[in-house]
């Protein structure tokens, strides 16, 4: 399965229901879907940028070992 064909919702409320923390799952929306920087949502939430990058390399290992099943379902 192409990456084109790998349609995963990641709406805020979707990543939570994933078994994602509220917290990693709010950095990685708001970074990834709202385009903010990391800067920007430390501000927002009171973390480090640090914490928000680490937040995002968690949640998009996650969600690779998600759609990894689903790639070897196709072949």
């Amino acid at each position: 399965m192409s990456d084109d064909e790998t349609n995963i919702d990641i709406s805020l409320n979707n990543l939570v229901a994933m078994g994602l923390s509220p917290a990693r799952a709010y950095h990685y929306h708001r970074v990834v879907v709202k385009g903010q920087t990391p800067e920007q949502v430390a501000e927002l939430r009171d973390c480090t940028p640090e914490n928000v990058t680490r937040s995002l390399g968690y949640v998009h290992d996650y969600l690779e070992k998600l759609i990894e099943p689903l790639e070897d379902d196709d072949e």
